[in-house]
């Protein structure tokens, strides 16, 4: 993960939560993996960033960093 501010962590932690909320409720076995978990959320949040710099809502950046947090996963 690369240096980023306490805001950018903050992000990174709410994606992450509500990835292993999704999991642990679905029973995947992947709600126990730090490093599958991490590295979707940092992608989450680098989606909702790329998205905002591009004009993007709040609401639309979300909804594409969703897709990338939860893509593939059922």
């Amino acid at each position: 993960m690369t240096k980023m501010n306490n805001l950018e962590k903050a992000d990174i932690d709410k994606w992450a939560l509500k990835l292993k909320e999704y999991l642990s409720d679905e029973g995947d076995p992947r709600a126990l993996d730090d490093d599958f978990i991490n590295a979707r959320a940092e992608s989450a949040g680098n989606e909702f960033e790329f998205q905002r710099s591009h004009g993007m809502t709040v609401d639309q950046a979300e909804e594409c960093s969703y897709q990338v947090l939860f893509n593939d996963l059922q």
